[in-house]
């Protein structure tokens, strides 16, 4: 511009509603996008869910809330391609082969969902709709990572919301309040000491015991899952 300031585009947003999802009740609160982004038509749904039609047809999931968990778990079902590499500078990349004499099997590594939504979207009840899809699909194991240990209550209440108040209370563990080392068989060098880590560790020996551990939500912070103490890691 002539006064010597820089000129920024006005950015514009649009009313958002699902496109392709055809069911599901209204969000509650009016929800806008870039209008850049509108202007692109997402990807067609192949995906039909397995939850419990109560959970959509009493809007404990809204439209949008829905339609994330549906094209996230459509782009679960899809393997990302196989690991290649180059051998000598210049070379033409080759498929990664196993030591001569041995045969393996690639590992198939599903692709990842980027839930992008701003805040007071409800992400946390979407992520408890992830979960309760996939126990529906039949897999008991789900990790929960989160920015703050406080967000476990949360966490919980979002899965009671959905109709799994037994499952939360039953099948939900802090992993930041777990002694570190292996949860399996007991085998943590912490099992001797007392007071309330030995109750812990008496508690999860109990739970292996019954095979608890088998499914459930684990819930854990980034800094809980890098943290050390005396050698042992929870990695």
């Amino acid at each position: 511009a002539d006064d010597g300031h820089e000129v920024v585009d006005e950015i514009s947003y649009t009313p958002y509603k699902p496109a392709k999802l055809k069911y599901g009740r209204n969000h509650p609160d009016p929800v806008v996008e870039n209008a850049t982004l509108a202007a692109v038509a997402p990807p067609d749904i192949t995906y039909n869910l397995a939850m419990p039609a109560e959970i959509i047809d009493k809007g404990k999931l809204s439209n949008l809330q829905l339609e994330a968990v549906v094209y996230g778990c459509q782009r679960h079902m899809t393997n990302l391609p196989q690991a290649r590499f180059v051998e000598k500078e210049n070379a033409v990349p080759v498929d990664e082969s196993p030591p001569e004499g041995r045969k393996r099997e690639p590992t198939a590594v599903r692709a990842g969902f980027l839930l992008g939504d701003g805040a007071g979207m409800g992400k946390g009840r979407t992520l408890a709709g992830f979960v309760v899809e996939n126990i529906a699909r039949g897999r008991k194991k789900h990790v929960w990572i989160s920015v703050s240990s406080d967000l476990y209550e949360d966490a919980k209440r979002d899965l009671r919301d959905l109709g799994m108040g037994s499952y939360a209370e039953n099948n939900c563990y802090n992993l930041g309040k777990l002694p570190y080392g292996s949860l399996v068989g007991g085998s943590s060098k912490s099992s001797k000491k007392r007071g309330r880590r030995g109750r812990a560790v008496k508690a999860i020996k109990a739970k292996n015991a019954s095979g608890n551990f088998d499914e459930g939500v684990m819930f854990a912070t980034y800094n809980t899952l890098i943290g050390k103490s005396k050698g042992n890691t929870r990695l």
